[in-house]
C-alpha cells in the first residue's frame, strides 16, 4: 500500500496531452485579443484624424484673425494644406502661398458628402477672411473613408463660424 501511494504521487504532474489542449486554449484568446486590439487601432487612427483636422482649421482661424490675413485651407484626396495670402485682391485658386509645415497627410480618403473624392482643386478650397469667418464652399463635409472600425467621429462639418467633428451615417455628418 505504501509503494502505490508513493508511486502514484512520483507519477504525478501533467500529461503532454493536456499541455498541448492549454497552449492551444491560450492561442485561441491571444488571436482573439489581438484582432480586438487591431480593430481599436484602427477606430483611434480615425478619430484622431479627423479630431487633428478639426483642431487644424480651428488654428488657422486664429492665424487668419490675429495676422488680418486671408487663409484657405485645400482639401485633396489624401491630404490638407493650408495657404497664404498677401492681399484681397489674390486669386483663392492661382494666388496664395503654402504655409510652411502646414501640410497634413492622411491615412485615410478624404470624400465629399457626395461620395466623390476630393481633388484640391479650386471648389475644395475653403477659404477663411481676416476675421476668421469660413467662406466659399459653406456648409462643406469632409467624410474620412475607412473599413473595419467603428469609431465615434468620422467626419468634419465646416459651418461659417464653427467646425465640428461628427458621425457620418451614411447621409448626414451628425455633429451634435
Amino acid at each position: 500500500m505504501k509503494n502505490r501511494v508513493f508511486n502514484r504521487h512520483a507519477e504525478s504532474g501533467f500529461s503532454l496531452i493536456e499541455l498541448i489542449v492549454v497552449m492551444g486554449i491560450i492561442g485561441i484568446l491571444l488571436s482573439a485579443a489581438t484582432i480586438n486590439f487591431n480593430q481599436w487601432m484602427r477606430k483611434n487612427r480615425v478619430e484622431t484624424q479627423v479630431r487633428k483636422m478639426v483642431t487644424d482649421l480651428s488654428e488657422l482661424r486664429v492665424m487668419a484673425f490675429t495676422t488680418k490675413q486671408r487663409h484657405s485651407f485645400v482639401i485633396n484626396q489624401s491630404s490638407y494644406a493650408f495657404r497664404s495670402y498677401s492681399s484681397e485682391d489674390e486669386d483663392k485658386c492661382s494666388g496664395g502661398t503654402a504655409v510652411p509645415g502646414r501640410t497634413a497627410y492622411v491615412n485615410f480618403k478624404l470624400k465629399k458628402l457626395s461620395g466623390s473624392y476630393y481633388s484640391g482643386a479650386c471648389g475644395d478650397t475653403i477659404e477663411i477672411n481676416t476675421r476668421g469667418i469660413l467662406s466659399g464652399s459653406l456648409g462643406n463635409t469632409v467624410v474620412f473613408e475607412y473599413s473595419d472600425a467603428s469609431p465615434v467621429v468620422d467626419c468634419v462639418k465646416i459651418h461659417v463660424l464653427r467646425i465640428n467633428p461628427g458621425k457620418f451615417d451614411g447621409s448626414v455628418c451628425n455633429d451634435n
